[in-house]
């Protein structure tokens, strides 16, 4: 259909995702949001009014995961706030006289992938542990007992088993060329050309974090070895990969496959829902999945508090599953999957400091002080924080003294993140 379109027209295939037209546009319509807020509200005076200006006095920060959507997003984002619609074109040299950068990091110091390039086996362990309980099973079960969605997840596998043998194909061919001295090249269209003398190259997947299943692309078989997940095919789609791809063609108003209504969308979603309120239930998975992001976010709001920083927005750019584990670690995730373009924001306050005292800080025992507080709101609504021992219920106003957001941060945050991920083996959760 003309809309939604793919943004990537000349990606064929959308195996992991891709922004559409309507994705766009709710991005802008947020970017929209946060200038009336920011800019244009009468009395506050947060950001700067223009691109150029925010750009020369650093009050705008952009980190986005390497995964292209989210790149892209964070920018249509700021093509509502700041009204950019027409970016001096890649590979011109021509360099922009106002531009934000975007920072992207590697995947496997990503603090916004809840298990960065699968590579903490203590949460691998969890992950397993904790899907086998009796509960998420039910849940997946009763999913499956619906003939119209079985044969959708006998489908999708049946084409995950395909590609993985095809992979597999391509490796050994490679093991067979370099045992024979040649050198094999694997273009981006995964076909293995024997020539003498090249650098091997090979394209890898965006791989998703919520699914232990889900696996780079690996095609490169250089260090002569079959990579070891090609050995064997691939196990049944979780109810998650499933649900996914279904969820989006119904956002988008696009047709279901053949028999499958908008309750099986739903009952599908809710044993996707399971599995990860059972993941966010359990603190050291939380404070694995997201307590480095949560140390970024209170060591940011530190730092401006402090003077130490002139950033006055920071734009963080991720997914799905990074909303879940930030909200999970808060101990605020209330076992609704976020809807697409969700927002979780967090915010600084300077309260007191003359006159009468702020009524948080009368309530905090604070009376004749100033302070710094925060406040996080999850798509417009105060999330309660029940690690903050700083924080006031009875006004509902959601504020949180800093120090005892920071030290809830410390608290919740494995410092030593590679330590904490070593496996344990078999554990009680």
């Amino acid at each position: 259909p003309p809309n939604p379109t793919l943004l990537d027209a000349k990606r064929e295939a959308a195996w992991h995702g891709q922004l559409t037209t309507k994705g766009v546009d709710q991005m802008r319509d947020t970017g929209r949001a946060l200038r009336a807020w920011l800019v244009e509200r009468g009395g506050i005076d947060i950001l700067p009014p223009t691109l150029e200006e925010s750009v020369a006095t650093d009050a705008v920060k952009i980190r986005s995961t390497s995964t292209r959507r989210t790149v892209q997003s964070a920018q249509a984002m700021i093509q509502g706030l700041y009204g950019v619609r027409n970016a001096t074109p890649p590979g011109s040299g021509v360099a922009p006289s106002s531009a934000l950068r975007i920072e992207v990091r590697d995947r496997m110091d990503e603090s916004m992938f809840p298990n960065p390039g699968m590579s903490c086996k203590r949460q691998i362990e969890l992950m397993k542990s904790l899907d086998g309980d009796e509960v998420v099973g039910a849940a997946e079960q009763a999913a499956w007992v619906r003939k119209t969605l079985a044969a959708v997840r006998d489908r999708v596998h049946a084409r995950n088993v395909d590609k993985r043998r095809r992979q597999r194909e391509e490796a050994l061919r490679e093991l067979r060329a370099i045992k024979e001295g040649v050198t094999p090249v694997v273009t981006s269209a995964g076909e293995s050309l024997g020539v003498t003398s090249a650098a091997v190259t090979s394209t890898a997947g965006e791989s998703t974090v919520g699914d232990t299943q889900v696996e780079p692309v690996a095609t490169s078989a250089a260090r002569g070895e079959l990579p070891p997940h090609l050995e064997r095919d691939p196990r049944p789609p979780s109810c998650t990969s499933v649900w996914e791809p279904l969820q989006a063609r119904a956002n988008h108003g696009l047709e279901l496959p053949e028999g499958v209504t908008g309750a099986d969308v739903a009952l599908i979603r809710r044993a996707a829902e399971v599995r990860y309120i059972n993941r966010a239930t359990n603190a050291e998975g939380a404070g694995l999945t997201g307590g480095r992001l949560l140390r970024e976010l209170a060591n940011e709001v530190a730092a401006f508090a402090a003077n130490e920083s002139r950033t006055r927005l920071s734009v963080y750019s991720g997914h799905d599953s990074t909303i879940i584990a930030l909200l999970a670690v808060l101990g605020a995730f209330q076992g609704e999957w976020p809807p697409v373009a969700s927002t979780v924001v967090v915010e600084t306050w300077r309260v007191g400091g003359s006159g009468r005292p702020h009524w948080s800080s009368r309530a905090l025992g604070r009376v004749g002080e100033g302070g710094e507080m925060v406040r996080v709101l999850f798509n417009g609504e105060v999330l309660p924080l029940p690690g903050c021992a700083g924080q006031d219920p009875t006004h509902r106003g959601g504020l949180c003294a800093l120090d005892k957001f920071v030290a809830m941060a410390d608290e919740r945050d494995p410092r030593d993140y590679e330590a904490a991920c070593k496996p344990r083996g078999k554990s009680k959760l």
